[in-house]
């Protein structure tokens, strides 16, 4: 039998390294976003076929404010605070951008609740600018930048 230092154990009479393996049960925003993306989308077709019921305009509210939060999460807006105190520095102004568009599809989210009745083109040109880059940045995010 041989003796092994720590972090390593004996097998066939040699010292190999031990390996731990580890699982990353955390996940982020995006993750969390996509899930419900679907979620919320199987949801709406659900209802509209058994039912007749269309909930798609109260979904797109959910989902604008649901991929703000997003944004805002990946944004990093806990360090929100410390870039008003220190100045922006180079390497956070993805951030602060993430921050920014977080802020403006939260707000289109708000503006287009169907009980408030606000319907104009420019709100809904920037409504499906948003879902074209969310689903891009979503995309990026899940399965590129892994």
């Amino acid at each position: 039998m041989v003796k092994c230092r720590k972090g390593f154990r004996e097998k066939n009479g040699k010292c190999i390294r031990r390996v731990k393996i580890s699982q990353d049960k955390t996940t982020n925003g995006f993750d969390i976003s996509l899930t419900l993306f679907s979620l919320f989308g199987f949801l709406v077709i659900i209802l509209a076929v058994f039912t007749g019921f269309d909930l798609s305009p109260w979904v797109v509210t959910v989902l604008l404010i649901l991929t703000g939060t997003a944004f805002l999460y990946e944004g990093q807006i806990q360090n929100l605070r410390k870039i008003l105190r220190d100045g922006v520095q180079k390497i956070e102004i993805p951030l602060l951008l993430t921050l920014v568009i977080g802020l403006a599809v939260i707000i289109a989210g708000i503006l287009s609740i169907p009980s408030l009745g606000i319907s104009s083109r420019a709100l809904e040109l920037f409504v499906g600018f948003m879902a074209i880059f969310a689903a891009i940045v979503i995309i990026l995010q899940t399965w590129i930048f892994k």
